[in-house]
């Protein structure tokens, strides 16, 4: 087999697997952005091709990732659908722990107040984390014990325990922005205990190893006691060695702080003993409705406040249950739940408005609602770009006064942000760990989440439902984001805008979704595509979203139908993709590369639809496509093969090495397994060496080589697959030129393995 194949003729059609038809060559050049033709020198269709499958190639991966991310995010704002702001709940129970008006105030003006005896009386139940004998030990050493852990874990009961244990006289709570510095100037109270509850690192940076040691000593010498506790996450630069430091890493046991507190609560209502109390409330939590709402309600990171939460409102329910006749464990748990879900629906809107004044912490809350699961310097930055937008749209509309002088903006406290205090107030945590580097590779990153996984969507739909001045401003921030450098956050603010459309559909559409549409950017396309999704769901607005996409299908706006391309993908077109199909397939029948491109990437989210295998339909159309006498549909059909072909991949265990991953092409590995979709690639393989561009198809061919170059059963199925398959004599030479240039590539082969493996299969499909 000598000579380039390229220059030759193209071969004889194979027989379509799927449905008969022909295979003629496409004439079309591609226009410009604005939809004019390109001059002569523009790029040919060969030269548009070969370049698709160079981008697909350079995002292999990305379109798994994206519809990862959009999936993903989408059950993250779902989390808090159940919000509908304040007003459309049920009054609340509030129940208060520690927290309260710290009425005594010194004359160095630090605030305390003394504890309850409620709060001291909760003793009786209290549940010992694991290694509590190591922090009761610490307290015979030092008057001064800084107690770290994570936020949840029970520090602060484990504190009063302590302090109980050290037989203190009183029990005092300081405020939490005390400030120790000056708590040690003056005495405190002879044998009291002192309680300062999650300093910040602030807080923490400003203690040396000399405010410490004074501290302690002025408690030693008035046998009082401070216990502080912080997250784990704080660092004290300086301990001094009479200070206890002791980390809180273990949680007490949930069942029994659940039970302990559920049979206090039910014997202080009238009638009820200890003992009857206790067994009633083992009872209640034996019963299977009980049990649901309690695993539904508490996760196994849930904090301590959460589960006496919940605790007391099942005891104030089955109280109330036995006032009111007869009451089934049904309605009791619908009942809690309704507590729970008004309660934590008043406690959320408390917290939102008692974050600190100005846009800051507010700005910070929008973003990691919008942006959860990014690195939190993403997320950061984000929510800087929001505050920096509210503030422009502030002074907006300010005019100075004839001679009056230009105050220059006040400079930002560049230290007055750590992340640490931050975090802290919006109830959020950063976890370790690797996210994917732009050009290949993993980065170590801290991705930023709330603790609570319905607080996105409720943030969300709190600012949105709330503030009336800020709707503008958000959406157009949220339009920024669409066209963010990184992909993962054009998805998130593209779903985030989807959920708001579902609310304000029209408002939504005219400000983020349309600009979108219509914008030059083809990711901008895919945001607007992704918002589309949670309206089209929506039985009131779905024939409003088929209004506008098939407006956009048929306007003379080149960016507009490669939008609802693009809308045909995962977005709408999971819900039927035949339908999709049908009307990408009218979409094809066009000269404008921008749309062609747009529906190659919507062929490959529809093959994606089932998350377990390839969606055989997609296949089934592509190769119709294919065998089309239309030329311009045959090229669209070929060329979203090659892109599918090379971007999507599969990530398959080692067997010879465990915890090592291989990576094959998706389309090669569903071939191996499936002998239907194997002749539709191989056809597909067949119909695109036989088009008028090869080269993009060579390229292709050779992604898979290189790919699989370290593989050896991998090189034997894409040598069984485009060797022992194809039915034309033409195929066979162009993959045989194929293997050969990969072999004489300079200034090293590129695929050399694969590439023996291949003339090996030939050298032997020539001699049978």
């Amino acid at each position: 087999m000598t000579g380039d194949p390229r220059q030759e003729g193209v071969g004889k059609s194979p027989g379509n697997p799927s449905a008969g038809g022909n295979d003629s060559p496409q004439q079309s050049s591609s226009p410009q952005p604005d939809g004019s033709p390109r001059p002569s020198s523009g790029r040919s269709p060969s030269g548009a091709a070969r370049d698709d499958v160079r981008a697909a190639r350079a995002t292999q991966g990305e379109t798994q990732a994206r519809l990862s991310t959009e999936r993903e995010h989408r059950a993250t704002v779902q989390a808090g659908r159940d919000f509908l702001g304040p007003g459309y709940a049920a009054a609340p129970t509030n129940y208060n722990f520690f927290g309260h008006e710290y009425t005594h105030r010194s004359a160095a003006g630090v605030r305390s107040r003394p504890l309850s005896a409620e709060e001291l009386a909760q003793a009786e139940v209290f549940v010992e984390p694991p290694g509590f004998s190591a922090l009761a030990d610490a307290i015979t050493r030092s008057h001064l014990v800084v107690m770290r852990g994570p936020a949840g874990t029970g520090k602060t009961a484990s504190a009063v325990r302590l302090l109980q244990v050290a037989r203190v006289e009183k029990l005092f709570e300081l405020a939490p922005d005390t400030d120790l510095r000056q708590f040690v100037t003056e005495h405190p109270e002879e044998g009291a205990g002192y309680l300062l509850s999650n300093i910040s690192q602030s807080q923490a940076n400003a203690l040396g190893q000399f405010d410490l040691s004074a501290v302690t000593s002025q408690l030693a010498g008035r046998r009082a006691f401070l216990v502080v506790t912080m997250a784990d996450s704080v660092r004290l630069a300086d301990m001094h060695t009479a200070t206890a430091l002791t980390e809180l890493t273990g949680r007490p046991d949930q069942t029994e702080v659940l039970t302990g507190h559920l049979a206090r609560r039910l014997a202080k209502h009238p009638g009820v003993s200890r003992d009857g109390a206790r067994a009633r409330a083992r009872h209640l939590l034996t019963r299977g409705p009980v049990r649901a709402f309690v695993a539904e309600t508490l996760s196994a990171q849930a904090r301590m406040e959460e589960i006496v939460t919940v605790a007391w409102t099942l005891a104030d329910v089955a109280a109330g249950s036995e006032t009111g006749g007869a009451v089934t464990t049904g309605d009791l748990v619908k009942a809690a739940r309704a507590k729970v879900a008004a309660r934590d629906h008043a406690a959320f809107a408390d917290w939102f408005r008692g974050l600190p004044p100005g846009v800051e912490s507010r700005t910070l809350a929008i973003a990691l609602a919008v942006l959860q699961g990014e690195p939190y310097e993403t997320i950061a930055d984000a929510a800087l770009s929001l505050e920096h937008r509210l503030a422009r749209a502030g002074n907006a509309g300010l005019a100075l006064a004839p001679g009056q002088l230009v105050v220059p903006p006040a400079q930002p406290d560049w230290f007055g942000r750590d992340r640490t205090s931050r975090l802290a107030r919006m109830r959020a945590r950063v976890t370790a760990t690797t996210v994917e580097a732009h050009r290949g590779g993993t980065s170590p990153a801290g991705i930023a989440q709330f603790d609570d996984v319905r607080y996105p969507g409720w943030v969300l739909l709190h600012t949105w439902h709330e503030y009336d001045l800020l709707r503008p401003e958000l959406l157009a921030w949220l339009r920024y984001l669409g066209g963010h450098p990184t992909e993962s956050v054009r998805v998130r603010a593209a779903v985030t805008a989807g959920t708001l459309a579902a609310l304000a559909f029209d408002i939504v559409c005219a400000q983020v979704i349309i600009p979108w549409a219509s914008s030059d950017l083809p990711w901008e396309h895919d945001a607007a595509a992704i918002a589309l999704h949670e309206p089209a769901v929506d039985p009131d607005l779905a024939a409003a979203v088929e209004g506008l996409v098939y407006s956009w299908e048929y306007d003379d706006d080149p960016q507009l139908r490669s939008t609802a391309a693009r809308a045909f993908g995962a977005s709408l077109g999971a819900r039927d993709p035949a339908e999709a199909l049908r009307r990408l397939e009218t979409l094809a029948d066009t000269e404008t590369f921008e749309v062609t491109n747009a529906i190659c990437i919507s062929v490959v989210e529809l093959l994606l639809q089932n998350e377990d295998q390839i969606d055989a339909r997609v296949l089934e159309h592509l190769c119709r496509w294919a065998d089309r006498r239309e030329p311009l549909i045959a090229m669209t059909g070929r060329l979203a093969f090659l892109v599918a072909a090379v971007n999507l991949i599969d990530r398959v265990p080692s067997q010879a090495n465990p915890g090592k991953t291989l990576v094959w092409p998706l389309l090669l590995r569903i071939a191996v397994t499936d002998p239907a979709r194997s002749r539709e690639v191989v056809y597909l393989w067949e119909k695109a060496f036989n088009s008028d561009f090869s080269e993009a198809t060579y390229y292709a061919l050779e992604i898979w080589a290189i790919m699989l170059d370290l593989l050896p059963n991998a090189q034997r199925a894409l040598a069984e697959l485009v060797v022992n398959r194809p039915q034309l004599t033409h195929t066979l030479r162009c993959v045989a030129h194929a293997a050969q240039s990969w072999l004489a590539a300079d200034p090293e082969p590129l695929a050399p393995n694969t590439a023996r493996t291949v003339l090996q299969y030939l050298a032997s499909r020539r001699g049978s």
